[in-house]
């Protein structure tokens, strides 16, 4: 396809292909994007938190018009509150201020986009406390910068948006130079690879290779043909489900039927990739296919998926398949959107631009009906302060309950919920202000995103692991102001050391040490206590390392799946080596760590 060069003015249309591109593409190199995680443990993984975030983004702005200003800020909102882990919030943000800065454009300029693109970068910025040279913020900031220098320069879109991905892949190159955990690591930084992706896709969009299949191309690109051959069969993300951006009715779509399958050929040697893909476009457009070994995936969107089927089965066995009702899932996007217009009030006043949709995200919910809930449920009893903990594991979420928590959130490790997630679980309480423990260090930014979007006051206490989160409740009294409990709460973890235990699920070199996958590690907070093979072994070392003594109390949080016999054999080891150390017991539940330890003392 020729290449659009020359585009000085960017359309709504236009806008939302790159966009779209940006997204697939991000989404194809996910799983690369997970891997680049310097943590040898399982944790929330930065290309799933930013597929999630982004598809929220996109799902909120399908079916918008009124130029780019107007999908830029459907974008932004659906950004803001589906935004999950470090890296979403941060995309969110650089998204915000890009949509601030365009509010009210049918269209861009390559100077006025890059202008947007700064200052979205400089929003970022103003919401990370202690912004980290080397990560996704340094990257799009010098990313930022060329593109301006270049559309200062009279540059066209393309070669504005290639100068920012020159500067955005020089600097992604030199992370591990700013950062010394990537640097011992020896990779780049995980969001910044995520930023460099996602403007790939949106350089393809803008050249009018955002289509799936210049993206299927670059996704099988350099691998061996066994590789392919995995990656064939294993694509059931790397082509994703896809729904246009249709925006008159779904039966004028001209084909409804989005139809994918795998086929293992009769005869390889014969097969010639070209003549199939030719032949498969009279059944309908967005052709995509890929080839490795003896497998072949299609997708194509079609009237007759059982013809295309049925045509298929000539070249050899169908192994895969999946339809999809566009006009069916089309019809469910515009209905979701429907819904969620009506419940911001956008029917009476018009689709609100950000500032506005943050007014009304700040504005005091309409009262329930006296003691019940938005879904007529009993609410809690009203107190002065209420309590919204992140948990993972049914012993802890009962523990929380237990110690006074009005709502919880599921969430945590490798699953960071939503900034929706935590604005609801904030707006169900019966409170006047609201403590929210987030318990895990990828979620605090999630959690100060909802607070500012809260309809009370909020105060985030920035609890890192689910034992500080109960460290923090115990401190907790319903009766008192946010202040006085946030002050008390601060005051509990000051108290608290904690270790958490797992197994490494690669081989790193982590702060300083060389692991190896499935040895067990103990962690405080990002430094290494212990590492070893025995879980036994790995606990009394990380004691010994967090200053364990007799005038405390140690208390240990059991995992999904560790044994009884297990358990008890640590107990009496602890026992032994500290008899007149107070030890206390629960089932924690969660999963992925067999064992959390907190000392108090």
């Amino acid at each position: 396809m020729a290449e659009n060069r020359g585009i000085h003015l960017l359309s709504e249309d236009l806008f939302r292909a790159a966009l779209e591109a940006g997204y697939r593409r991000l989404q194809a190199h996910k799983d690369v994007v997970n891997r680049l995680n310097v943590f040898p443990v399982p944790d929330g993984d930065t290309g799933t938190n930013m597929v999630l975030t982004i598809g929220a983004g996109l799902e909120e702005s399908r079916g918008v018009s009124g130029g780019v200003g107007a999908v830029a800020q459907a974008f932004s909102r659906g950004l803001l509150m589906g935004a999950r882990g470090n890296s979403g919030v941060i995309v969110s943000q650089l998204f915000r201020g890009f949509a601030q800065e365009v509010d009210g454009k049918s269209a861009l300029t390559p100077l006025e986009w890059a202008e947007a693109v700064d200052a979205g970068v400089r929003a970022a910025y103003r919401a990370v406390m202690k912004p980290a040279e080397g990560t996704i913020l340094t990257v799009s900031r010098k990313g930022a910068q060329a593109a301006l220098g270049e559309a200062r320069r009279g540059g066209d879109f393309v070669a504005v948006v290639e100068a920012l991905l020159r500067a955005a892949r020089e600097t992604l190159a030199r992370t591990p130079e700013m950062l010394e955990p990537l640097r011992q690591a020896g990779v780049v930084d995980a969001g910044g690879q995520g930023f460099v992706y996602f403007y790939e896709g949106f350089l393809e969009g803008l050249r009018g290779e955002g289509g799936s299949v210049a993206l299927a191309a670059d996704a099988v690109q350099g691998t061996s043909a066994g590789g392919r051959a995995a990656l064939v069969e294993a694509l059931d993300e790397g082509l994703p489900d896809d729904v246009h951006a249709w925006e008159g009715d779904p039966e004028d779509l001209p084909y409804g039927f989005c139809t994918n399958f795998v086929v293992r050929l009769y005869d390889p040697a014969s097969f010639r990739e070209d003549e199939f893909r030719r032949s498969l476009e009279r059944f309908g457009d967005s052709i995509v296919v890929l080839r490795g070994d003896d497998l072949v995936r299609a997708h194509v969107h079609s009237e007759t998926p059982g013809e295309v089927l049925t045509w298929a089965q000539s070249f050899g066995e169908l192994i895969r398949i999946k339809i999809d009702n566009m006009r069916e899932q089309i019809r469910a996007q515009k209905a979701r959107s429907e819904a969620r217009r009506k419940t911001s009030g956008s029917e009476e006043r018009g689709t609100p631009s950000a500032p506005e949709a943050e007014a009304e995200a700040k504005a005091p919910a309409p009262p329930n009906p006296a003691g019940s809930g938005d879904d007529g449920a009993a609410k809690p009893p009203r107190v002065r302060t209420a309590v919204v903990a992140v948990v993972q594991g049914k012993g802890f979420a009962a523990l929380m309950e237990s110690l006074g928590a009005q709502a919880l959130v599921d969430g945590g490790e490798t699953m960071n919920p939503s900034t929706e997630a935590i604005l609801t679980a904030i707006r169900s309480t019966n409170a006047d202000a609201v403590v929210v423990l987030p318990n895990n260090g990828n979620v605090i930014l999630a959690a100060e995103q909802a607070r500012q979007l809260a309809d009370r006051p909020v105060f985030v206490v920035p609890t890192t692991t689910l034992p500080e989160g109960v460290s923090a409740l115990v401190a907790y009294r319903p009766d008192l102001s946010a202040e006085e409990n946030v002050a008390a709460m601060e005051e509990a973890l000051r108290a608290t050391r904690v270790a958490q235990i797992t197994q490494a699920v690669r081989d790193a070199r982590f702060d300083g040490e060389s692991i190896r996958a499935g040895e067990y590690i103990a962690l405080s907070g990002k430094s290494l206590l212990a590492k070893g093979d025995a879980l036994e072994g790995v606990l009394l070392a990380a004691l010994e390392r967090l200053g364990v003594h007799s005038d405390g109390m140690l208390t240990l949080f059991w995992g999904d799946g560790l044994p009884e016999d297990a358990r008890e054999r640590l107990l009496r080891t602890l026992e032994e080596r500290y008899p007149d150390l107070e030890i206390e017991a629960f089932e924690g539940g969660q999963p992925l760590y067999p064992l959390l330890v907190s000392f108090e003392g």
